[in-house]
């Protein structure tokens, strides 16, 4: 029985897709279909052998492993759990601009349907769109259980300015061949849409739901690899009605996240919002 030697756990909005398709593509790399089981975070009370199902019972595989952004949680016993199941795990974490962040999850939970007022209004109907902002306060758990050397961060900005270099970076992180070039599209990022159909889209999150629910996480890798994602985001995507972060609110919620930002810098040593 294969056991997953390494974890994608977040953050949310954050270029998680963008690294989930790379270390799919790669021939020495498993990624369990579906990119989201949530095991250690929602599904833990399924077991160990639910879990393991979700990955090959032999392989020729250097790295498997899922990801998962609710891993991501700010909760001790989530990275608790982690660790006693594999306290080898290498560990990758996706990041971005706080406020960015902040407001492209806001964006998503309005293309899923859920109904919210205007974005500084939510956010106190919604407190998760700051706390998932936070990294240091939500890596804080694993940083006290894991050494540095098992993190390899991503900054959503350098996706976009040097993708092939943070994706070397990363295939070397796994130890497989960092030179392999999948030829993706290099600015494969999950980005939110304005849905010009919500029956169209509220289609499509139900057959995502059911595919996770069944097991066939297979048949959405399917979906991406065929292209198909990003034709269905261009022609239901209507940019005209898109809604865009104001200057107003970026200055408004930037002091924030100051404090949490100089923490995972000092700790760290990468600044997260020194590229724009």
């Amino acid at each position: 029985m294969i056991r997953p030697n390494y974890l994608g756990i977040g953050a949310i909005k954050a270029g998680t897709t963008w690294a989930a398709e790379n270390l799919a593509a790669h021939p020495s790399i498993f990624m369990a279909h579906g990119k989201e089981l949530h095991y250690f975070s929602q599904n833990y009370t399924r077991g160990n052998d639910w879990y393991l199902k979700n990955f090959p019972t032999t392989s020729i595989h250097q790295a498997v492993g899922e990801f998962s952004v609710t891993y991501m949680d700010r909760s001790e016993e989530t990275a608790k759990r982690i660790y006693e199941f594999n306290a080898d795990f290498r560990l990758i974490v996706s990041i971005r601009d706080p406020v960015e962040r902040a407001f492209s999850q806001y964006r998503w939970e309005k293309q899923m349907g859920t109904e919210l007022p205007s974005f500084i209004k939510s956010l106190e109907l919604r407190p998760d769109l700051i706390t998932n902002s936070c990294y240091a306060a939500n890596l804080a758990p694993y940083w006290n259980q894991f050494p540095d050397d098992q993190f390899f961060y991503i900054r959503q900005a350098d996706i976009r300015e040097c993708p092939s270099e943070i994706r070397s970076d990363l295939y070397r992180f796994l130890d497989v061949d960092p030179t392999y070039d999948p030829n993706p599209k290099e600015h494969i990022i999950g980005d939110t849409i304005q849905p010009r159909s919500r029956l169209l889209e509220n289609m499509r999150i139900q057959m995502h739901s059911a595919a996770m629910r069944y097991q066939a996480g297979i048949l959405i890798t399917i979906y991406k690899r065929l292209g198909l994602s990003q034709i269905y985001r261009r022609l239901n995507n209507d940019h005209n009605k898109a809604e865009v972060l104001s200057d107003t609110d970026r200055k408004l919620l930037a002091p924030l996240f100051a404090e949490d930002l100089e923490i995972f810098r000092k700790r760290t040593g990468i600044s997260v919002t020194d590229i724009k």
